[in-house]
This record gives structure tokens, C-alpha cells and sequence, in this order.
């Protein structure tokens, strides 16, 4: 069985080599800056309520996982950078585990990737 803090990882994309890696200081003050917009968690947690998958490409440092998690039955995050995805899988181990159970973070360059499915969101 699955040790339930464990964030679920599906196969590893490779970005692509022209962009560049994101440090793992960069990353930290991405997080301390970067808020989003008035009200824009609400919209999204609206718009993916009953749905039963999500994506959400660029994934970033994890933001918007908890509201997307709340409304959608599977959440899957992709983003290119490793230092960006270590903050999402910190923010995801922060969630209850049943939310954690519903979200999967993929390494991968959202210009061109494949997941083999399709999402209602």
C-alpha cells in the first residue's frame, strides 16, 4: 500500500533544454510574490466544481492545488522546473490526506507533452 503522505507521480516528460531551470531560491521567493489575483482562486474552484479530472498546466509552486483539489475529483499538475514542483509537492503533503490522494504532479513541458487521457477541466 501506498504510504498516504506520498505525493503520486505519473512518468517524467523532459522539457525541453532551451529553457532554463529555476534555483531553489528562485523558486522560494516565486512563492513569497507571487499571489495570484483578487478572487481568482474562487473562479477556478467554481468553474472545475463536480468535475472529475483537472489539469492544470504550469502548476508553479502548487497555489492553486487545495481550491482545485476542493472542486475536482483528480487534480494533475504539470510543470517543467524541479525546483517548482518540490514547493507543490510540499504544499500538497500540507493537505489532508484524502486531498492529497486526488492530486498527481508531473514533470513535463506543457508546449508538448502527452498524458494518455483527457481531462473535463
Amino acid at each position: 500500500m501506498r504510504d498516504a503522505r506520498d505525493v503520486r507521480w505519473e512518468r517524467e516528460a523532459r522539457p525541453r533544454d532551451s529553457v532554463r531551470a529555476v534555483t531553489k531560491l528562485e523558486a522560494t521567493l516565486y512563492a513569497l510574490t507571487h499571489r495570484g489575483n483578487p478572487g481568482d482562486l474562487a473562479f477556478y474552484r467554481r468553474e472545475c466544481r463536480a468535475a472529475s479530472s483537472t489539469l492544470e498546466l504550469g502548476v508553479g509552486y502548487g497555489r492553486m492545488l487545495p481550491s482545485l483539489a476542493r472542486a475536482s475529483a483528480s487534480v494533475w499538475g504539470i510543470d517543467s522546473d524541479t525546483s517548482l514542483l518540490s514547493s507543490a509537492r510540499r504544499a500538497v503533503r500540507a493537505l489532508p490526506v484524502a486531498m492529497q490522494r486526488r492530486i498527481v504532479l508531473q514533470r513535463g513541458d506543457i508546449s508538448n507533452f502527452s498524458l494518455g487521457r483527457s481531462f473535463d477541466r
